[in-house]
């Protein structure tokens, strides 16, 4: 009987026997091969960007805009790379706030990639379901990928009511 090699996220044994037909448990070859991956931070932050009343502080009528940063700190490109994240219901996201129908910023390394979330399945890989929002899966079919040494820069604006 002859196993299927590659599985999906399995691991693979593969034996050679020193005398082919011969099944004498006796293995004389060896091999190895050594993994690599990415490695992936991820941090959100904000900053107020139009203060109400002249301050910079997230009160009623500011402007807030978060940033997502994906870091890849590896040589190794990070695939299928998708970002999920959830807009306070206390907040008004702002569309088109960074113009051209995007109404969030996604830059990979120093590609500028569109994003309507408004528009699903206009195959831009911005999806929504507010109050949550997703980069890089839905109608984008792979994810984004972040290439080794490199960073993923999602932005997006709100409103304090």
């Amino acid at each position: 009987m002859t196993e299927e090699l590659d599985t999906a996220g399995g691991i693979e044994n593969v034996f050679a026997d020193d005398a082919p037909g011969v099944s004498d448990g006796v293995e004389s070859e060896s091999d190895g091969f050594i993994v690599v991956t990415a490695a992936l931070t991820v941090t959100k932050s904000y900053a107020v960007i139009a203060g109400s009343l002249g301050s910079d502080l997230a009160i009623p009528g500011a402007t807030v805009e978060y940033t997502i940063l994906v870091v890849n700190s590896s040589d190794t490109a990070a695939d299928d790379v998708v970002i999920t994240d959830t807009i306070d219901g206390n907040v008004d996201l702002i569309l088109n706030a960074y113009g051209g129908g995007n109404d969030i910023s996604v830059v990979n390394n120093i590609t500028t990639l569109a994003c309507d979330i408004e528009a699903n399945g206009d195959g831009d890989g911005c999806d929504s379901t507010l109050p949550d929002f997703t980069v890089g899966a839905g109608d984008l079919p792979g994810g984004i990928t972040v290439a080794g040494l490199t960073t993923l820069t999602i932005r997006y604006q709100v409103t304090i009511p």
